[in-house]
């Protein structure tokens, strides 16, 4: 079932959160990774883990929309990387 509504999915279909995840997303908040997700594409559905917790699914048009911010973001940090390394050199 594809739903943006999650109350609405059957119950059997909801992810309940253990203390333990909880406790790691806690952890783990406001940190920078520098691993690359994993990204499957089954039936359908694009699949998202990683780093840490991440496990999404997405319709392949919301992946799309993802997928366009994620580059606009990714060229917009490589521009002020690059801007702090030229300023640096002066």
């Amino acid at each position: 079932m594809i739903c943006g509504d999650y109350a609405a999915r059957p119950i059997s279909d909801r992810r309940k959160p253990n203390l333990l995840w909880v406790f790691l997303r806690t952890m783990t908040k406001g940190r920078i990774f520098d691993t690359p997700s994993d990204v499957t594409a089954i039936d359908g559905i694009v699949s998202l883990k990683g780093p840490d917790a991440v496990d999404v699914e997405l319709t392949a048009g919301a992946a799309d929309g993802t997928s366009d911010r994620l580059l606009e973001a990714s060229l917009k940090a490589r521009g002020q990387i690059l801007r702090e390394q030229q300023r640096g050199k002066r």
